[in-house]
């Protein structure tokens, strides 16, 4: 049985266009997701990095202030407030 429909092609073209257009939104979205993941890791480990960072220098400041080391060269070489020393 041969159905007669001149617009079936059409519209099966259209439904195939607009199918490849989903499957391209659906391809950049997961691409985009894993760059996100991607930056999302890269920041954590810079977050990371940062806070050994910070504690390596309240370390040297509380060190640096047993030793009797003047508040402003401690702020001079930590750059920490001082507050932030004092409190130490």
């Amino acid at each position: 049985m041969k159905i007669d429909n001149p617009d079936l092609e059409e519209q099966m073209n259209a439904e195939d266009e607009y199918l490849r257009a989903l499957e391209y939104r659906d391809n950049k979205i997961s691409e985009l997701e894993q760059e996100n993941r991607t930056k999302d890791k890269t920041i954590g480990e810079k977050e990371k990095m940062i806070g050994e960072k910070d504690k390596t220098i309240i370390n040297l400041a509380r060190v640096m202030k047993r030793n009797n080391i003047s508040i402003e060269i401690i702020m001079n070489e930590t750059k920490l407030s001082e507050e932030k020393i004092n409190n130490l």
